[in-house]
């Protein structure tokens, strides 16, 4: 990862609430803001909902780890090939070729 500091996962970790990240803010749900929405809930279910959003960042983190363009092996990238066009030059060479009579 290049910014561990500014991932998710480390934001969500390091801090005692619940992080979540938009586009242009950052919301942290606090214990205190979970007990006064859920009254009928108590520390023990924030803590368990904090544990698990750790897991699940910690987890993104894993899998973008895994599907970098580091890990991405080159043997495969065969069947990529008919998916390719030609060059250009090599475009225009043919067509002025198939052209003459």
């Amino acid at each position: 990862m290049k910014n561990y500091k500014d991932s998710d996962y480390a934001l969500n970790k390091f801090s005692e609430g619940i992080v979540y990240r938009f586009a242009d803010r950052i919301v942290e749900i606090t214990l205190e803001d979970y007990l006064a929405e859920n009254p009928g809930k108590t520390t023990d279910d924030f803590l368990e909902l904090k544990a698990l959003s750790d897991e699940i960042y910690h987890q993104q983190v894993i899998d973008e780890n895994r599907t970098s363009r580091l890990d991405v092996s080159i043997n495969g990238l065969e069947e990529t090939e008919q998916l390719a066009t030609a060059s250009l030059d090599a475009e225009l060479i043919h067509k002025k070729d198939t052209e003459r009579p």
